[in-house]
Formats: C-alpha cells, sequence, structure tokens
C-alpha cells in the first residue's frame, strides 16, 4: 500500500480571498455594469451573485472553523459585537411587526443587508487570522483596489475629464468609490515599505496613482479625511520600521500624492476643490452642512423614547450617516453605551497590532473604516467596518510571534 499523502489545506489561503472581497470586492466588480449601459436601480442586480458567494464562502470558513474547533470569542470585543447585534435583531424584529410601514425600504432589505452582508458574510473572522493569511489578505485587498480604480479611469474616462465626477447608482457612487482609492493608496504603501527590493517598492508606490486620481475626482469628505489621517498613520508605521522622515518623504511623492494632488488642487473647476469651497462656505455664512441635519434629526427622534431607542432610522428619511447616533436612535442609551465601549476596544487593538508587521494593515483600515462610521457609515450596511471589528478581536493570538522588523537605515 502506498503512503497517504497529507491533504492540502487551503484554509489561509481562502480567508485571506475573503479579506479582500469583504473590503475591496465590491467595488472591483462595480464597471461590469458599464459595458451594457446598466445604471441606477437596475444595478443592484449585479450585488446579488457577488453578496451570495461572499456570504457563501464565509460560512464555509466559519463551519469549517468550528469543526476544528478554531472558533475564538474570548475578548471584549467578541462579546460586545454579538450583544449589540442582539439587540438590534430584537429591534428591526419589532420593527418589522408593527411598523413596517415606516421604513425607507421593503423590510427584507434590512435583514439581508444586516444579517447577510454584515453578520453572516463576516462570521469567517471569529477566528484568529492566521499568520499566513494575515500577510497574504493584504495583497488581495490591494490587488482587488486595483482593479477597481483602473478599471475607474479606464471605462469613466472621459466622464471624469470633462464632468469631474463619478454618476451616482448603486454600484458607483463617491462615497464606496473614494474609499476604496484610499484602500488602494494605503495598502500601496504598506506593501511598499514592506517590500525587500528597491524595484519593487518603486512599482508599489506608484501603483497608488490611479487610487490619487480616483479620490480627487470623486472628492467625497469621508475618503478624503480617512486618506488624510491614513497618510499620518502610514508615516508613523514606516517611521517604526526604521525609516527616517527623508525616506518617507520620497515614498510619499512616489506614490503620486503630491504632484497629482497638486494638480487638481489648483484646478479651479475641479470637484475636490469644489467640495472643499463648499464646505468653507457653509461654515463662515452659517450653513448647514447635511450630515449635521441628519445627526440632529436623528437625535429629536431619539428623544422620544431614550431608554430602549425610537425606530430603526430616521422616519421618512434613512439611517443617519452615524452609527453612534444611530445606535442612540435604535437601541437607546444602553445599546449606545455598548457601542462606544466597542470603539474604544477598537481603537486600542487598532494600535496594538500596528507593532507587527503581518498586521499593521489592519490599523491602516481601521483608521480608514472608523472616519467612515462617524460620517457614511449604517449600521446594518458597513461589512468593512464590522469584519475589522473581528479581525483585531482575535488577532492577538499564538499565529502573532514576529514584531516589527527594521528594514531602513
Amino acid at each position: 500500500m502506498g503512503i497517504a499523502r497529507p491533504r492540502k489545506d487551503f484554509t489561509d489561503l481562502l480567508l485571506a480571498l475573503l479579506v479582500g472581497l469583504t473590503f475591496t470586492g465590491y467595488p472591483a466588480i462595480s464597471f461590469m455594469s458599464l459595458p451594457f449601459g446598466i445604471t441606477g436601480d437596475q444595478s443592484r442586480i449585479l450585488t446579488v451573485p457577488y453578496r451570495m458567494v461572499v456570504l457563501a464562502l464565509s460560512l464555509f470558513l466559519f463551519l469549517n472553523a468550528w469543526r476544528r474547533k478554531r472558533l475564538f470569542v474570548g475578548t471584549a470585543m467578541h462579546w460586545l459585537f454579538i450583544s449589540l447585534w442582539s439587540i438590534y435583531a430584537f429591534r428591526l424584529t419589532y420593527e418589522t411587526v408593527f411598523h413596517a410601514e415606516t421604513l425607507l425600504f421593503p423590510v427584507y432589505y434590512y435583514w439581508a443587508f444586516g444579517f447577510g452582508v454584515c453578520f453572516g458574510s463576516n462570521l469567517a473572522f471569529m477566528q484568529p487570522l492566521p499568520e499566513r493569511a494575515s500577510r497574504l489578505a493584504p495583497w488581495f485587498v490591494w490587488g482587488l483596489a486595483l482593479i477597481a480604480n483602473l478599471a475607474g479611469l479606464v471605462f469613466r474616462r472621459q466622464e471624469m475629464l470633462l464632468d469631474k465626477r463619478l454618476e451616482v447608482t448603486e454600484l458607483l457612487n463617491p462615497i464606496s468609490y473614494g474609499q476604496c482609492a484610499v484602500t488602494l493608496i494605503l495598502m500601496s504603501g504598506y506593501l511598499a515599505l514592506n517590500a525587500r527590493k528597491i524595484r519593487n517598492m518603486i512599482f508599489l508606490a506608484a501603483c497608488a496613482i490611479p487610487g490619487v486620481f480616483i479620490l480627487a475626482i470623486t472628492a467625497s469628505r469621508s475618503p478624503l479625511l480617512s486618506f488624510l489621517g491614513g497618510m499620518c498613520l502610514l508615516g508613523i508605521y514606516g517611521i517604526k520600521r526604521g525609516a527616517g522622515w527623508k525616506t518617507m518623504l520620497g515614498a510619499t511623492v512616489a506614490m503620486g500624492v503630491l504632484p497629482i494632488g497638486i494638480q487638481f488642487l489648483l484646478q479651479g473647476d475641479s470637484a475636490i476643490t469644489g467640495r472643499v469651497m463648499d464646505s468653507y462656505a457653509d461654515i463662515k455664512f452659517g450653513g448647514q452642512v447635511d450630515r449635521f441635519v441628519l445627526w440632529s434629526r436623528a437625535f429629536e427622534q431619539y428623544q422620544q423614547s431614550p431608554y430602549i431607542g425610537n425606530g430603526l432610522e430616521i422616519t421618512g428619511v434613512g439611517y443617519p450617516h452615524n452609527i453612534t447616533v444611530e445606535t442612540l436612535l435604535t437601541m437607546g442609551l444602553g445599546g449606545c453605551v455598548l457601542f462606544i465601549w466597542l470603539q474604544v476596544c477598537f481603537i486600542a487593538k487598532a494600535k496594538a497590532v500596528l507593532a507587527f508587521d503581518s498586521t499593521a494593515w489592519m490599523s491602516l483600515l481601521a483608521l480608514q473604516y472608523m472616519v467612515l462610521t462617524i460620517f457614511s457609515g449604517s449600521f446594518y450596511c458597513s461589512p468593512e467596518f464590522w469584519g475589522l471589528v473581528l479581525l483585531l478581536a482575535g488577532s492577538f493570538g499564538k499565529q502573532l510571534t514576529r514584531p516589527m522588523e527594521h528594514r531602513f537605515g
């Protein structure tokens, strides 16, 4: 009898792929609609196969981890995650039974996005991410982000050059596509700092250029703020790895942030300049910024029932574009306190994983999506944020043994 060969285990590879699909898979498929002239609400159809694939892969990896006894739910972040989603399930059930007519979208929309896209599609991350998967994951995130941003420049070149904006549809909206651009910039910088050869470093840094173009064209506030914060954190990471400020400055220039950013800023009719000037005018002349109006309306509605919350969203408007405000509205004071506690743990873990080369990319994404939860996020439709919650919660297992390497100087 021959010796049985050990079965190959692709779990690490599949986990890394799932991370990539979670953060940049959605915008990577967005331009599939363009060759067929599909826009507006019709483009929602294209998201269904993608969402189903991600959910199926996550459930498979979750059950596989359960069978191998790899699941880990032993931190405060895990229990806060479970508690918040349990409370949300009760609120959603109540609204479904008694107040379905007041909801902005059909009931199935909230259940599908909440427990299919955000909860179910991230269950696989209830296991500590092995070091091999953690080192492969940023490559998948970067690769899909690069595809998405290059596709944006190719398929929307004429519109971008003439109108300086992207058409808002289900798949192509300035916030999600701007965030994808920020992800490409940050992951390019992270991978460039970890490259062992100078030519690889230059190539990876240069791959951020399409992201800078897209970011400047979409000109959405939350991606711009994410970009500014992420670049600061990326600089700190580079200095921690032994790179001097001159090296970091050179890497920034190589990514095209300065030359391309200045080019767009100097164009009087560019989208990014217009966005900055509009925001400045609102502040100077006492105008109301739309996000502040939403938060104010949400708080007024919450005050009608401060202990248990009041509704699933702002009646007739939708979610308030701030998850902290949303938890206050939907879960009352107790739910909001739990979410703030989760945010504190989230920030602490994001700071801690910056000390490891294999997990520092999580810190960059954590800062990016923390900003998103403040200005654009929703509880039931922020899969990237909830994925990061679970990734960070399980980030300190036996798989992290090698601290940051100093490869510069």
